[in-house]
């Protein structure tokens, strides 16, 4: 008589501790880097129209801004942040903040400021209302400015730090096949009266707290592994007789 015990065995295990069939697995991070170091992460100046179109602000320790229809008292603040060299190229900016402090206000004690991109390069120890480098003219007279990006109600009142949130500007920049700076202009587009004056501490000051910073805020994401499955297959076949 012939006994056959166990011709074939499978034996198939799905290792869930390896992967799940049917899904991937996905690591974020987040870095946040503040820009605020003069002349390497931020510079910036001023530009006035009319009698002063053709003067460069960026020695005068502060950035202004002021509505007015005589050209001679417009005045426009331009920055430029290095997002170039400190923020990998194409990153996904998760958040974009410029953070100002008011040095000076006159009498109205709530202004809008809009903020634009800026949407050439300029030279700020160059950069006049009528030139962003020496010997080159703006596209457009006090700035060749984009889409107006963001708004806020700006105090008078001294040592008050505003915040704009500047995002979209950033993400553009970063995401650009040529240069990568982000680069802002601050402008009054309200009602004309000298009340609308706002003074703000420039790159140049002394004490860092009060200087220009960009704080940005960038996640990159881990390539997903593929979908994985592990199969162990086991296969024994004998018989035994006698």
């Amino acid at each position: 008589m012939k006994i056959h015990s166990l011709t074939t065995f499978l034996f198939t295990a799905t290792l869930a501790s390896v992967a799940l069939a049917g899904t991937s697995v996905r690591a974020d991070a987040q870095t946040t880097v503040v820009l605020n170091v003069p002349a390497t992460q931020v510079s910036d100046t001023m530009l006035q129209a009319g009698v002063f179109a053709t003067t460069n602000f960026n020695a005068q320790g502060f950035l202004a801004t002021r509505a007015s229809t005589s050209p001679d008292y417009r005045r426009h603040a331009l920055l430029t942040f290095d997002t170039e060299l400190t923020i990998p190229a194409g990153a996904p900016i998760l958040s974009a903040t410029l953070a100002l402090t008011i040095k000076a206000g006159n009498a109205d004690a709530n202004r809008t400021i809009s903020v634009f991109p800026v949407t050439t390069s300029f030279v700020p120890g160059e950069a006049t209302w009528n030139v962003r480098l020496a010997g080159t003219a703006w596209g457009t007279q006090g700035g060749d400015l984009g889409p107006l990006a963001f708004q806020r109600v700006v105090t008078n009142t001294p040592g008050t730090i505003v915040a704009f949130d500047v995002t979209p500007i950033v993400q553009s920049a970063v995401s650009a096949s040529g240069s990568r700076s982000t680069r802002l202009a601050l402008a009054d587009l309200g009602a004309s009266t000298a009340a609308s004056y706002r003074e703000y501490f420039a790159s140049e000051a002394a004490d860092p707290l009060v200087r220009p910073a960009l704080t940005v805020v960038y996640g990159t994401a881990a390539v997903p592994p593929p979908d994985t499955m592990c199969v162990v297959t086991l296969d024994i076949g004998h018989s035994v007789g006698k």
